[in-house]
């Protein structure tokens, strides 16, 4: 998928599919600060194929921000471009990561 997020606290859930016992599942999320596009990617058998889908979906300027396997991952990007992700098998837990994430250390870069 593919989108713009404007500057503010966003939140995003991803799944690499949960509970599936027989296949690994990998996604990924890349973002643009400069144009707040973004991209991600979910399902796929290999991490590389993830990252790959992830930034093709964002686009030529975007960073890669997380990869996730099998679990939820969130982004959280701040007024000032500052951008903090959490990853957890919960998708409320890996919301707080990214907001407590945010919150801590507003002053850092990923």
């Amino acid at each position: 998928m593919r989108g713009a997020i404007k500057h503010g606290l966003v939140v995003i859930f991803l799944l690499a599919t949960v509970g599936t016992a027989m296949a690994d599942h990998y996604g990924a999320i890349a973002y643009d600060r400069d144009t707040a596009q973004m991209g991600y990617s979910y399902d796929w058998q290999s991490e590389q194929a993830a990252y790959t889908d992830a930034m093709r979906r964002c686009g030529a300027n975007c960073e890669l921000i997380v990869g996730f396997h099998n679990n939820f991952a969130s982004l959280a990007v701040g007024q000032d471009k500052y951008v903090t992700w959490g990853a957890d098998i919960d998708d409320d837990r890996a919301m707080q990561q990214a907001k407590a994430r945010r919150e801590k250390d507003a002053t850092g870069r990923v």
